[in-house]
């Protein structure tokens, strides 16, 4: 298995580079079935206030010549072109070998993180475009786990707390992108030996996986948020739950056909109760629009069986409400947190709970004001310390830490590349943090105070 430097990790690889080509390909199959048929039809499902910037023109023309006459690329053939793809890489007669020539000091965009819990030197990175890699000397080596699958973005990564060597990713970016291009997946994928092969596991469908939480009594019971694809409404957006380790899927929440849900929490003290951060969201070539009424939180206190939306101090919902991130402090599960953005992405407010999310107010949070600098949809993540619940990291274009329940806030980020969006602890009572950004991975060993770039020889 190949082994690289973590700042590598957003390189293509050869199947990857092959995929790219097949995908812009597809568009010259002229794809029949319902659909709109003008771009002023497909453009109109989504109009976010005017923003003053000038027209994307090319933008809509690359993506019409692809998507015509359906305005919108046709699933079964990017399907195909991903299988193509991996066919191709298989069969490849070349024997031309690549070497690393770098560049070494630039990273990629990490999405998600997850560490062992035996080991602190053992962790996982999702990544938006690299697949998932492994470490297991704290940082300094990364193995390339995923290359060999069809979807390299990954938007979750997750283990099971009962035996950590099963791992857990959720496929599809969920940051969206405002210039950018977030790539989507291919549902749930598990590795029953430590990231050294994968299997399937469903929801083919759900475009993005956000949040992937596992029963920490049960592996075989999951939740998956899904946020359905970004460029279409559908309906296969929500939280699904699987009772038989990922067999069969029922969805549990749904809210309407561009709503799916960001982020999700489980109180691991009673696994039956669970919030969800559903999101608003759609883009298009042209426009994207990033919120509205149906960026709420829900509740459920049965497993999942029902849901109610939940109020208590929290910001009503509405035409300006935008994405909201969640954490619990694990040791003392009924103190939470909730980071909201409004539609166009700024920094709305950091809210606490004290009683398990009946009832809110929001912390001293004035420091954070310019925390999403106005795109908090690309980020939008809030971290609970797993032991001391007084201490929340908050993750946007800066990244600061209160270390007093929100009385106060600091930047912490101590010169890591801006645009954060994961961060994961060890275990135990002063636990290593590894917290991933748009320029790869950072690890700290003394609470989040110093930080250092991995890897660091």
């Amino acid at each position: 298995m190949s082994r690289r430097p973590l700042r590598l990790l957003a390189s293509a690889s050869v199947t990857a580079l092959v995929l790219v080509s097949l995908f812009l390909a597809i568009g010259r199959e002229r794809a029949q079935g319902p659909g709109r048929t003008t771009w002023e039809e497909w453009d109109d499902v989504s109009r976010a206030p005017d923003d003053g910037k000038p027209a994307r023109t090319p933008n809509a023309w690359f993506f019409i010549e692809r998507a015509w006459p359906r305005m919108e690329i046709p699933r079964e053939a990017w399907r195909t072109a991903q299988l193509q793809a991996r066919a191709l890489a298989e069969v490849s007669t070349s024997r031309t070998a690549w070497q690393l020539r770098g560049p070494t000091n630039v990273g990629g965009r990490i999405t998600d993180l997850a560490v062992d819990p035996r080991d602190a030197n053992v962790a996982f990175a999702a990544t938006a475009e690299g697949g998932v890699m492994r470490t297991r000397d704290g940082g300094q080596s990364w193995d390339l786990v995923f290359d060999d699958q069809v979807a390299l973005a990954v938007g979750a990564i997750a283990l099971d707390p009962q035996a950590p060597d099963v791992v857990y990713a959720g496929t599809g970016e969920v940051n969206p992108g405002g210039g950018s291009v977030a790539y989507g997946g291919v549902g749930v994928l598990r590795s029953s030996d430590g990231g050294d092969s994968w299997e399937p596991l469903g929801l083919e469908e759900t475009g993005a996986i956000g949040r992937l939480v596992i029963d920490p009594n049960d592996g075989d019971r999951i939740f998956a948020a899904a946020m359905g694809h970004l460029w279409t409404p559908g309906g296969d957006r929500g939280v699904y739950r699987t009772l038989d380790g990922g067999a069969t899927w029922e969805r549990v929440l749904y809210v309407n056909d561009t709503t799916g849900c960001v982020d999700l929490i489980m109180r691991p003290d009673n696994p039956q109760v669970l919030l969800a951060a559903m999101w608003q969201r759609i883009r298009t070539p042209e426009r994207y629009d990033y919120g509205g009424a149906g960026c709420a939180i829900w509740r459920s206190l049965d497993g999942g069986d029902t849901w109610q939306p939940v109020g208590g101090g929290l910001p009503a919902p509405g035409a300006n409400s935008g994405r909201i991130g969640l954490t619990l402090c694990a040791a003392q599960p009924t103190r939470l947190y909730a980071v909201y953005a409004d539609r166009t992405g700024y920094f709305a407010g950091l809210y606490r709970s004290d009683d398990g999310g009946g009832a809110w107010t929001r912390t001293s949070d004035g420091a954070l004001s310019d925390v999403f600098a106005s795109y908090g949809w690309w980020f939008g993540n809030v971290r609970g310390h797993p032991v001391n619940p007084n201490t929340v990291f908050v993750l946007g274009l800066d990244f600061y830490r209160t270390t007093n329940g929100g009385a106060s806030w600091s930047e912490v980020s101590g010169g890591m590349h801006v645009d954060h969006h994961g961060l994961a602890f060890g275990s135990g009572a002063s636990p290593v943090i590894y917290e991933g950004n748009d320029g790869g991975v950072y690890r700290s060993t003394n609470g989040g105070t110093v930080w250092t770039m991995l890897p660091d020889q």
